[in-house]
Formats: structure tokens, C-alpha cells, sequence
């Protein structure tokens, strides 16, 4: 089918629609938050890592009991629910602020627990984009996703700093609980018929408990010849740039000497990888092979992360903005074709306990680099803490090179 008759499908459309305003919030409190911690509450590098390893904790406590639920039940539910509570959540940053309740642990609460239901708000539509399209349509479908997020986080961290500067962190906020709103509303007009089987292979499961559910999925991903060398992958490699992620704000601030609206130019500048990795995602599939797209594409990250993590070097807008523009190509290219080969590869019945596991395995890992990150800086310094974060980012880039995946062929 022609990758444009995709667009001819209402229920794409409105996916497509609801993940582009809902990424435009997300930008904003993805700069805003970590900026009132620095900024308004002057905390330091470790608690900063704090807040971000505190964004990632529920993927590794949550995913597996969430994919075996998601896989049990409707998913277009569960994604509006989940947009609806991380409004009300993020609501109570800007109230606590005007009523001068500020504490760094108030903002733990609140990023854990938005970060809670974006945990079932990502594994149910992940799973729910197969049921809308065929199965011939998913490169061109997850190229399509890739797009709207993509645009979205190239106008997003614009909007983000123009807020912030106007009016202040904790108030630009309110911005990403109505682009929530928004979503869950398009959601409910999705037309969506969905039918739940089970699927079952060398487990025993004859008791369908959640556990055995959990087991399935474990069992599915840790067996099969290329899932486990993805999800390796992804484990180190995120351990590697969650240890500079979480400091980066601090790194930009502190070391670089950025402010927020320099912040968000850097951003919005370094996310054109994004859109352009979606935008030539099938062009380059033509040229090369799959295996060979994946490769390249995470070749891409680790060049990018050992960029940013060298900016305090020499130049460091260019140094910054480039590594950020070639990881984000790299993570875009890496994430369109990985999701292509999982669709393809996993049956419906298991794909929301696959992505869970998936995101257990690999964003596990995020926390741990997080405090890693804050420990390090204390201890070593920010800059010097950046550079073992992309040490690790290399190994990982290593490790999928000389794995199978650079065999892999699914048309």
C-alpha cells in the first residue's frame, strides 16, 4: 500500500493529532520542572538526578504488571484515563507555587506519579496503534507516530522557553495539562474494535494469573534471537545517557552557562534530527538494509552523546546542540525500525506485555543512571560525570554492532 493511503485512516489521524499536542505539553514541562528545581529551588546536582531517575523509577517498578493488565483490556480506556490523571497532577504544580509551598519533594511526588501513569498512557497506545492500521501499513504507521512527536518536540522547547520567560516555570505548566486534556479527547473519538486473545508457548499458564502474564512476556522477549539483543541494548545504552541526562540541566546552567531561552533553542535546533529521521525513515529503508539502518542509527547516538558530553571543551553551543541533533536522529531512526521488527515479530495477544518488557529491561536501567549521574558530579565534577556517561553509551553501540540484528530481514 502506498505510504500516503495511510492518511486516508480517521482513527491515524486522530492518533497522530492527539500525540502531537500532547508532546507539545510535554516539552514544557520537560524543561520546566527540572528548571524550578535549579532555578527556584536551588538544588543541587544530586537532587536534580533525583528528579529525573524519579521520571523513570515507575517504568521499571510498573511495566510488567501494566503490559500484562494493558493486554486484558481495552486500551483506548486506559490511554484517556492516563491523560486525564497527569493533568490533575501537573495541575498542582503552579497552585503549590502561588500558594509558597515549594519543596523539592513536592516536585518528586508529582514527577513520579505523572511518570506512573505515562507508564500505562505509553504501553496501552503502543499497543493500540496495530489495531488501527494493517499490518503491511506499521513502517509507515510508526514512521507516521514518529513525525508528530518529532514536530512536536521541534516547536515544543520554543513554546517551552518563550512560557517560561513570560510567565515563569511553575505557571508555563498549566500549558501541558491542557494539551492532556486535548488528547483524552480525541481519544474518545477513536473508532476502535478491539479483540482479546491469549497466546501461549512453552509457558505453563494454566492459571492465567498476572504473574504468569508478567512470565509470558518475560519469557517471549528474553528467548527470541533478536528481541534480547534490543533490549540489551537499550539497557546500557540508557544507563549511559540517563547518567548525562540527569545532570544536563545542571550542565547547561551551571557549566555552560545557558539560560532558559538559550536552553530552548538548543532544543528545538537539535530535535530537527527527530523529524528528519521520521521524515526519511522509508527513504532510507530503500537504500539500505534493515539491519544495517539499526546499526547505523545507534552508531549515530553514541557519536552524538560523546559530543554533548565534550562540550565544556571546546564550543560548546556547537559541541551541545550538534551531539543533541545527532542522538535525536539516532534515537528516532533506532526507534522506528526496532518498533517496525517487534510488531512484525510479536502476535497481538502478547504486544502489550512485549512492549513492557521491553520498556522494564530497558528503561530500568534510567534511574540507576540518573543517581549515578548526581553521585558522580558531586564527586568528580558535572563535566567529568558526562564523560563516563557516554564511555557506556559507546559499550552499548559496540554490543548491537557485532550482535545478530545486523542480519535481520522483515519486509
Amino acid at each position: 500500500m502506498s505510504n500516503f493511503l495511510i492518511f486516508k485512516n480517521d482513527n491515524l489521524i486522530k492518533l497522530l493529532f492527539a500525540t502531537l499536542i500532547s508532546q507539545i505539553g510535554t516539552q514544557i514541562s520537560f524543561i520546566a520542572l527540572p528548571l524550578i528545581a535549579v532555578t527556584i529551588l536551588h538544588s543541587s546536582a544530586f537532587q536534580v538526578s533525583v528528579l529525573n531517575a524519579l521520571d523513570f523509577l515507575p517504568f521499571a517498578l510498573f511495566s510488567l504488571p501494566i503490559g500484562a493488565w494493558v493486554d486484558k483490556c481495552n486500551r483506548r480506556p486506559i490511554v484517556m484515563v492516563s491523560d486525564l490523571f497527569r493533568a490533575m497532577i501537573l495541575l498542582s504544580v503552579p497552585v503549590t507555587v502561588h500558594y509558597d509551598m515549594r519543596s523539592i519533594w513536592l516536585l518528586y511526588i508529582v514527577v513520579f506519579a505523572v511518570a506512573s501513569f505515562t507508564v500505562s498512557f505509553d504501553v496501552a497506545s503502543e499497543a493500540l496503534l496495530p489495531t488501527i492500521i494493517q499490518k503491511d501499513e506499521l513502517q509507515s504507521g510508526n514512521a507516521a507516530l514518529e513525525l508528530s512527536q518529532s514536530a512536536a518536540k521541534i516547536v515544543g522547547p520554543s513554546i517551552a522557553g518563550g512560557l517560561i520567560s513570560i510567565l515563569s516555570a511553575p505557571f508555563a505548566v498549566i500549558f501541558d495539562c491542557i494539551s492532556f486534556i486535548c488528547s483524552a479527547v480525541i481519544f474518545l473519538s477513536l473508532q476502535v474494535k478491539e479483540i482479546r486473545t491469549r497466546w501461549t508457548e512453552n509457558v505453563n499458564t494454566s492459571k492465567p494469573s498476572v504473574l504468569s502474564e508478567i512470565r509470558e512476556g518475560m519469557y517471549f522477549v528474553l528467548h527470541h534471537e533478536f528481541l534480547k539483543h534490543f533490549a540489551v541494548f537499550s539497557g546500557l545504552s540508557n544507563l549511559g545517557w540517563s547518567l548525562i541526562e540527569g545532570i544536563l540541566m545542571v550542565y547547561a546552567v551551571r557549566i555552560l552557562h545557558f539560560g532558559p531561552g538559550m536552553i530552548g533553542i538548543i532544543f528545538t535546533i537539535s530535535n530537527i534530527g527527530l523529524i528528519a529521521a521520521a521524515s526519511l525513515s522509508i527513504f532510507v529503508r530503500k537504500l539500505l538494509p534493515l539491519g544495517t539502518t539499526v546499526i547505523v542509527s545507534t552508531m549515530l547516538q553514541g557519536a552524538g552523546i560523546v559530543f554533548v558530553s565534550i562540550a565544556s571543551w571546546y564550543a560548546p553551543l556547537i559541541s551541545l546542540t550538534l551531539g543533541l541533533l545527532l542522538r535525536s536522529y539516532g534515537v528516532v531512526s533506532y526507534g522506528i525500525n526496532a518498533a517496525h521488527i517487534r510488531q512484525n515479530i510479536t502476535p497481538d495477544a502478547m504486544r502489550g506485555r512485549v512492549s513492557a518488557t521491553m520498556r522494564f529491561i530497558s528503561w530500568s536501567t534510567i534511574p540507576i543512571g540518573s543517581m549515578m549521574g548526581g553521585l558522580l558530579a558531586t564527586e568528580i565534577g558535572v563535566p567529568q560525570a558526562m564523560e563516563i556517561g557516554a564511555v557506556l553509551s559507546v559499550f552499548a553501540v559496540i554490543w548491537i554492532t557485532v550482535s545478530p540484528i545486523r542480519s535481520i530481514h522483515i519486509k
